[in-house]
């Protein structure tokens, strides 16, 4: 039995102490995190929290609101690393993942009760102990004007919307995210019946539904608005596309000479604006022939195929068909009226 006075007590009692010290070292640090429940003001419809994290720090800000009611929650942060998550009431998947979708969340809401705001920084900038000054901004409009959303649809419950208007063998990508940065998860093509668990409009203004394939257990994901609609709805008629303005033409005048540039003689022109490009047509006094030329806003080209040089002269073009037909053509002349 060592004593306390024993000259192996001290070494043995360092040796225990350091390897204390060592255990306590290799412990992982405890994630901080504190909860405030969110109360508007009288008659308000938004409220907007200024705070900041440190590290491992998240606050979960608590929101009252009810199904049928349009939830938006933006973020603004000093710290490209800070985000949120959106949590729906009694805990489950996020319906929102900030590092994911962004810093910008707005949904119609399908459950009653209290949703969660978790703002928390990044596993990297946590780790380094990095620092978030951020402003929350929630918006919650609209009433109460549906029931609470039943549990999870099994196949032949819930809302059932189907694929249309996609061109002849095109397909509808569902991606990972609202947006087209996203990763394909999956493609449908017109007639497939999916369910719709609710959209959202992104920052760009462009509107994506949550979607999964009308079956027990299917992946789900994102697709645009714009190829979904509720199933059995009629179709809607064919949009036509407006039709295209009708040419415009001018007439004028240009120097015109064969052989040499010496220009002595003006020829008229005819000057042809419409969709798609402007052509000229010169008609030649010298051998009572016409030329055709095409402008693209930089070069001419002969419609029949000769060759064609052109030089910017300023306010006119030097334009030579051939080696022997010579133009200038001023620039005023090209621009429609």
């Amino acid at each position: 039995m060592l004593r306390h006075g024993s000259s192996l007590y001290r070494p043995l009692l360092m040796v225990a102490c350091a390897c204390w010290l060592f255990v306590l070292s290799m412990a992982p640090v405890m994630a901080q995190s504190r909860t405030e429940v969110l109360n508007f003001a009288r008659n308000a419809t938004s409220i907007t929290i200024d705070a900041s994290i440190r590290g491992r720090e998240s606050v979960d800000y608590i929101v009252r609101a009810s199904a049928g009611q349009t939830m938006r929650v933006g973020l603004e942060s000093d710290n490209l690393d800070n985000y949120f998550n959106v949590l729906p009431p009694g805990g489950g998947d996020a319906m929102f993942i900030g590092s994911v979708s962004g810093t910008l969340f707005e949904n119609r809401l399908r459950r009653d009760g209290d949703h969660v705001l978790r703002v928390y920084l990044t596993r990297e900038a946590a780790r380094r102990g990095e620092v978030a000054n951020f402003r929350l901004t929630v918006r919650v409009t609209g009433r109460d004007v549906t029931p609470p959303a039943p549990p999870p649809p099994s196949p032949g419950t819930g809302d059932l919307w189907e694929v249309y208007g996609l061109r002849a063998g095109d397909t509808l990508n569902m991606r990972a995210g609202p947006g087209t940065r996203f990763r394909v998860l999956d493609t449908f093509a017109n007639s497939t019946v999916l369910r719709n668990f609710g959209c959202a409009v992104t920052e760009t203004g462009a509107e994506w539904c949550e979607v999964s394939r009308n079956q027990r257990g299917a992946l789900s994901g994102w697709v645009s608005a714009r190829f979904i609609r509720a199933a059995g709805r009629p179709p809607r008629p064919p949009v036509e596309p407006p039709a295209p303005p009708p040419p415009v033409e001018v007439s004028g005048e240009v120097k015109c000479s064969l052989l040499l540039p010496v220009f002595r003689k003006t020829c008229a022109v005819t000057v042809v604006f419409d969709r798609r490009q402007t052509s000229l047509t010169v008609r030649n006094p010298v051998n009572a022939g016409s030329r055709t030329l095409v402008f693209d806003g930089r070069t001419f080209a002969a419609r029949d195929g000769t060759p064609v040089q052109t030089q910017s002269l300023g306010d006119q073009y030097l334009v030579i068909v051939g080696d022997i037909e010579f133009y200038l053509v001023p620039v005023s002349l090209l621009e429609k009226r």
